[in-house]
């Protein structure tokens, strides 16, 4: 008996890894039991044919114009709040999973894609359906923040599931939402890994950093408005 249970006792490095990989089977148990009550198809949230903004060439270089000053903001206000909020030891918790190769795997790929199935392409594409936009976002990103279930992640996560949960609703596809949520969870990790031991968020940055921000965040504004922009009705009065 008291093999067994030592057998059962898991290590530092392996607890983490052992409640990431339940929560990607949770999510993915979750998914396939809405999927199974779900009379609409699946594919719809990819190729959707009720978006108000196609994915055309000028929305994605509006969202790459865009990420940097977010990426900035996320970083730079929103984590140092986060931090003092969280406990002492979840700098170490991440550490151990990104010391193993599926943890690793989880936080940049499996995980991000799980969660956009699920809280965008199922439960927030359900609220669209049934409350406003604005309450249906709300809502859904609340979910979102609420499940990684720590203070330290609660503002980055919110802000995160607001701004996914706003592209989802405009456009109605995951595509969008599964590549920015990849490639932002894969940067933050390279950006923890490059800074080692030191808090990279301390890090020097360049003196063109905020010359080139404010640059690209005015690109940002011109490229947003152009696409918020409504499309002018045509004169009727106007010659053919």
């Amino acid at each position: 008996m008291l093999g067994s249970r030592a057998a059962l006792e898991l290590t530092p490095t392996q607890l983490p890894l052992a409640q990431v990989l339940c929560l990607d089977l949770s999510l993915c148990a979750a998914i396939v039991l809405c999927l199974r009550r779900s009379q609409v198809p699946f594919q719809s949230r990819f190729w959707p044919t009720r978006a108000e903004q196609p994915l055309s060439l000028d929305f994605w270089l509006a969202l790459g114009l865009a990420y940097p000053a977010w990426l900035t903001f996320d970083l730079a206000v929103l984590n140092p709040i986060s931090e003092r909020l969280g406990p002492a030891e979840l700098e170490q918790v991440f550490e151990n999973l990104l010391s193993q190769p599926v943890g690793l795997l989880s936080i940049c790929l499996s995980g991000p894609v799980l969660e956009e199935v699920l809280f965008r392409g199922i439960i927030l594409d359900s609220f669209l359906r049934r409350f406003s936009k604005g309450r249906a976002i709300v809502l859904a990103a609340s979910l979102f923040a609420l499940m990684h279930g720590n203070w330290a992640q609660l503002l980055p996560a919110l802000f995160l599931g607001m701004s996914l949960s706003w592209i989802y609703a405009w456009t109605r596809s995951l595509w969008p939402c599964l590549v920015i949520h990849v490639l932002h969870n894969s940067l933050i990790v390279w950006l923890s890994e490059g800074a080692g031991a030191d808090d990279y968020q301390s890090t020097e940055l360049p003196l063109v950093f905020w010359p080139g921000l404010a640059v690209l965040s005015y690109l940002a504004y011109r490229q947003w408005r152009k696409l918020l922009r409504p499309p002018q009705a045509l004169d009727p009065s106007a010659p053919e």
